[in-house]
């Protein structure tokens, strides 16, 4: 188990990838509150407002919305710290190291020596989850505008990441779970 945990280059730079994401997407979150008055922008808002990471952040973190709900979790947002008028997402945080985790126990046990199919299918499927990014009228826009080219292609980017984190992790759990059954038959 310390095996799993224990930090690595990749680890450590798919965690900074998710965790920007986690953290960009909540405070970018901030657009749909900020013509309330008196609350506080977070910091980098405008900095980030370029890039699309809102979407790719409520992505990614959808299972830990799920669970939360599920486990009654929500309570304890209340003890998060903030960012501006924005909560930390403590808990994107943390999930973001598991899934970088896993991802990398994922290439490394099945698909690092696998069949060259399935690598294929791991890389290629998330592809078609962040089209919706690239719709016509979005590669029509990015053609005059260099601000709305960075913004299309950021969000197809991210939303890229997401969908393999989930490719990868979905591939690794079936091969999790087929090696146990597989081991318990026999």
């Amino acid at each position: 188990m310390f095996r799993f945990f224990k930090p690595n280059l990749r680890k450590v730079l798919l965690f900074l990838l998710f965790s920007f994401i986690c953290v960009g997407g909540a405070v970018q979150s901030f657009a749909f509150i900020d013509d309330v008055p008196r609350l506080v922008k977070p910091p980098f808002y405008d900095m980030l407002k370029p890039l699309n990471l809102w979407s790719s952040w409520i992505m990614f973190s959808g299972p830990i919305h799920v669970f939360g709900y599920w486990l009654g979790l929500w309570s304890l947002i209340k003890y998060f710290p903030s960012l501006g008028s924005v909560k930390f997402p403590v808990g994107g945080i943390i999930y973001s190291y598991f899934v970088s985790c896993w991802m990398v126990y994922t290439w490394d046990k099945w698909l690092k020596y696998g069949k060259p199919t399935t690598k294929a299918l791991v890389f290629l499927l998330p592809i078609a989850g962040s089209l919706q990014t690239l719709n016509p009228f979005g590669i029509l826009f990015t053609a005059f505008n260099f601000s709305m080219f960075v913004w299309v292609f950021s969000g197809f980017m991210f939303l890229y990441v997401v969908f393999l984190a989930y490719s990868t992790s979905i591939y690794g759990f079936i091969k999790l779970v087929s090696t146990k059954l597989y081991r318990k038959q026999t």
